[in-house]
């Protein structure tokens, strides 16, 4: 059966092929009946190109692929367009299994390039990815890759970090490809406000978050035009998600409200709890965990009842860090095992590798390093294999704290570095704040003043500028203090102050030692 994102993907993909001449592209689907079932659809729209379908299953062991791809076109010489199937199954019949037959491509690819024909090969995941490993002269000819995956969301499940490289290749391909069409071709208003929403996507996925603005808002304008109202509430909602990104939590909540309310007029029960999830990272970035966990709640609730698991199982993870950022640990805990098992289901990989990152933060608290640490690792592994920059930037940040807890230095330092490099490439501000303070508590513990006070102040500022509660918390808690011993008793104490009332506010562990600290300095609280 078609799903309604295979039917988005079959429709880019007839448009792409109807207006190339020639060249190699993969269709990843892992389903057998579902390659069947898209390579017909496929052929059938592709009506003005003559197309072929060649299933390689069961070719006799003498006969090689190439040869009978050759074979086929000698008889229909007038085929542009050839629909390659199962030849991963070829596997059985040659030395060295699959890895033999894939480092055979690397061969086939002169001559298969040589029919200036359209090939489009079908294959599972698995074998996309041993084709990246081991026919890197093959993949390189890859133009463009159309997925047919359960979650288009998870697109990138299952990518070593050499097929994250061609991944972003497809992407600027698609995006570029998706540019031409709209200036090149004729569209309805609302496949235009499709293909202009697509864009923007594409490039938010590519971290050009500022291109992906533009185009969302285009296709916000459009889909007021033709009162396409899911499709304007879709838009609001990823638009707030790049002005989080950015820090800008006040303009990511105006526009989250305006698709909330879209989502409630329209009666998209998905979409509400969704943005109502988002609408709860706002406040709990602002250290109003009661605002947030009321919003996770109400998330929570209508994903059990409309049966979406990974919402639920998002929403479980973020409850989980109301109550680990109040110190409840053992809840915390709860929540977060809750949401790794339904993650694992449905297989989730990003929200796994988020959950895994989240799990190693508790142990961490609690002082088992080593436990930590293997979390740790597991969720750096998903990251990477799924492209997952933001999660990997986090990651590495977490992973230097169990060094530094060591006493091991220079390698905290060097998780750092690579942390806050990969922050400040994607525009993630809020997340360069517990990067820069880590590194300032590194130079702190060298007897670096002078580093520690620069890299404090930046991350203390990042986080005023962001209005992140938890960093002007922690990171003024200690700024604080350091501005005081290198005799800025002032602006120490004005510090102090703040980060004391923010934290009583939001009834953050350590509200209290900041509290002892004032008193003991003469400060009437």
């Amino acid at each position: 059966m078609i799903s309604p994102n295979d039917e988005k993907t079959l429709r880019e993909a007839t448009l792409y092929l109807e207006n190339i001449d020639s060249g190699i592209m993969f269709v990843e689907v892992n389903e057998p009946a579902r390659q069947d079932e898209i390579a017909t659809s496929l052929k059938e729209r592709l009506t003005l190109k003559e197309t072929i379908v060649i299933d390689l299953k069961g070719l006799s062991p003498d006969t090689t692929h190439l040869d009978e791809v050759k074979k086929r076109l000698q008889t229909e010489p007038n085929s542009e367009v050839v629909l390659i199937l199962n030849l991963h199954t070829l596997a059985k019949n040659v030395e060295g299994k699959e890895p033999g037959l894939v480092r055979d491509l690397n061969f086939s690819r002169e001559p298969y390039a040589r029919m200036n024909k359209l090939l489009v090969f079908f294959f599972p995941s698995y074998f996309i990815d041993l084709i990246a490993q081991h026919a890197r002269d093959f993949f390189d000819f890859v133009s463009m890759s159309f997925k047919f995956l359960p979650d288009r969301t998870g697109a990138f499940e299952g990518l070593d970090p050499l097929r994250e490289m061609a991944e972003e290749k497809f992407l600027r391909n698609r995006v570029a490809f998706l540019e031409s069409a709209l200036e090149s071709y004729t569209f309805t208003e609302s496949e235009r406000a499709d293909k202009l929403f697509d864009l923007a996507e594409g490039y938010s996925k590519l971290y050009l978050y500022d291109k992906a603005l533009s185009f969302y808002f285009k296709c916000l304008e459009l889909s007021r035009i033709i009162n396409n109202r899911k499709i304007e509430g879709v838009a609001l909602n990823n638009i707030s998600q790049i002005y989080q990104a950015r820090g800008d939590y006040e303009t990511a909540l105006k526009y989250l409200q305006d698709s909330l309310k879209i989502r409630r007029e329209i009666g998209d029960k998905s979409g509400e709890g969704t943005v109502l999830n988002n609408i709860s990272q706002i406040y709990d970035a602002r250290g109003d965990y009661e605002t947030a966990l009321k919003y996770l709640q109400d998330s929570l609730k209508i994903r059990r009842e409309i049966g979406d698991k990974s919402g639920e199982g998002a929403a479980l993870n973020n409850i989980s860090q109301i109550y680990r950022a109040r110190g409840d640990y053992e809840t915390a805990l709860k929540y977060l095992q809750d949401s790794l098992k339904i993650r694992r289901e449905i297989g989730d990989k990003s929200g796994e590798g988020a959950v895994l990152n989240n799990i190693s933060q508790i142990y961490d608290a609690r002082g088992d390093y080593e436990t930590a640490l293997k979390y740790l690792q597991d969720s750096l592994k998903i990251c990477r294999e799924i492209g997952h920059k933001s999660g990997e930037g986090a990651v590495l940040n977490n992973i230097s704290g169990i060094y530094q807890a060591r006493g091991n230095y220079e390698t905290a330092l060097k998780y750092l570095q690579d942390s806050l490099k990969i922050t400040i490439e994607i525009g993630a501000k809020s997340g360069q704040i517990p990067t820069l303070h880590n590194m300032a508590l590194i130079e702190y513990e060298m007897k670096n003043m002078e580093k520690t006070l620069a890299l404090e102040t930046e991350a203390y500022k990042i986080a005023l500028e962001t209005g992140d509660a938890l960093g002007l918390f922690q990171v003024g808690q200690f700024l604080g203090q350091i501005l005081i011993e290198n005799g800025q008793r002032k602006e120490g104490i004005t510090i102090l102050r703040r980060s004391y009332e923010i934290g009583r506010a939001s009834g953050m562990p350590g509200a209290e030692d900041i509290k002892n600290v004032l008193q003991k300095l003469g400060e009437e609280i």
